[in-house]
């Protein structure tokens, strides 16, 4: 468990050709990094998982894909190993930070992740939403959790928000949602919603 209570899990897998010359992945382990989880520990963890199966000395190199964290770059130094940055995290990282410089954006997210957090709380605000979606004979989809690590998560949230418009701006009239969401039944946020998740969609097929 580190400093921000998260557990901390290490993937180890292996490449290689078949008979048919074809590449096989095969996963050796998924170890916990119950220590600081900091370069040499990542180190040490890998070499255990080879060491378990007899393959240590066999290895002739180390290929890792990386979010670019400091611990990581630092046992990839240790290992010698060739590292590749993760094209997904780049992306995610690349959105969020665009996203968090538009004032009208963030404002959004900021009413949904309080709007989010109280129907999911409170069983009554769940039973409106979904007797709003009865009414419409829309597909039951809760609103989606916000989790800032979580690739193309404003997208999803965006969707799901798009999905449930009429039942949201309907509940919103209502104050079935109380002090939580003024203002996201304007029609210029949803359009605001609208034309982002149509960039954003790009970004969760290629991701």
């Amino acid at each position: 468990m580190d400093v921000t209570g998260l557990q901390i899990f290490l993937d180890c897998y292996t490449n290689v050709l078949d008979e048919s010359i074809k590449i096989k992945t095969h996963v050796l382990a998924t170890v916990e990094i119950k220590e600081n989880h900091k370069g040499e520990n990542i180190e040490k963890e890998v070499i255990k998982v080879l060491d378990n199966y007899e393959i240590l000395n066999k290895v002739t190199s180390f290929y890792t894909v990386t979010d670019g964290g400091a611990d990581v770059l630092k046992s990839n130094k240790l290992l010698k190993s060739t590292y590749i940055y993760c094209i997904n995290h780049f992306i995610h990282n690349c959105i969020s930070q665009a996203i968090s410089k538009n004032e009208s954006l963030t404002n959004i997210l900021d009413k949904y992740k309080r709007m989010s957090r109280f129907s999911k709380n409170l069983l009554r605000e769940n039973m409106h939403l979904r007797e709003e979606q009865n009414k419409r004979k829309i597909e039951k989809f809760k609103l989606a959790t916000f989790v800032i690590t979580r690739w193309n998560c404003i997208y999803k949230i965006f969707l799901r928000m798009l999905h449930n418009q009429s039942c949201l701006q309907a509940l919103l009239i209502e104050n079935s949602f109380p002090k939580v969401a003024q203002n996201l039944s304007s029609f210029d946020q949803w359009k605001i919603i609208d034309n982002v998740n149509y960039l954003l969609k790009f970004f969760d097929y290629i991701s």
